[in-house]
């Protein structure tokens, strides 16, 4: 194996906002489908950043990004209240 070095400002942000949804966003009022979207959105934005910019089609990442929330925020949701029958906040 190639060692490589760890890229910290790749890796920081996707690991902040996990922290930030976990400790800020779920169960602190806000409904889980909804922390779930922003959640969603906010890490497709982030990973897909740099390379849309290049290309410059930031606004159709946002568009692909508050897209993919919404459908993940609403499945997700759906998938525990219905499929495992978990009360979420």
């Amino acid at each position: 194996f190639l060692e490589r070095q760890i890229e910290w400002q790749h890796v920081l942000p996707p690991l902040a906002l996990c922290g930030v949804y976990a400790a800020v966003l779920v169960g602190h009022g806000l409904p889980f489908w909804l922390a779930s979207w922003i959640f969603v959105a906010a890490m497709v934005w982030t990973l897909q950043y740099r390379e849309r910019r290049k290309l410059g089609e930031l606004r159709r990442l946002a568009f692909v990004a508050l897209a993919v929330g919404a459908g993940a925020g609403i499945v997700v949701s759906l998938i525990f209240q219905e499929l495992f029958l978990i009360r979420l906040p």
